[in-house]
């Protein structure tokens, strides 16, 4: 049995895996790409991604996480 389902791997759910994964919930994310694309076919090449912390998901809930 499951606690968490999530549809696709976008920057919430993202985030919700990395909250989720210290503790004792059992979660099973589901994407139908082979590999986390973001953007596809919109950047620019050789650009690099950058995101504010205030954006980021899981630093405004636990800063202390690895994964900020």
């Amino acid at each position: 049995m499951l606690d968490v389902i999530g549809i696709g791997i976008g920057p919430f759910n993202l985030s919700l895996a990395a909250l989720i994964e210290p503790t004792p919930l059992r979660a099973l994310f589901l994407e139908k790409r082979d590999a986390l694309v973001w953007h596809p076919g919109l950047a620019l090449p050789n650009s690099r991604l950058q995101v504010s912390p205030l954006k980021d998901c899981v630093t405004l809930v636990d800063p202390t996480r690895v994964c900020t």
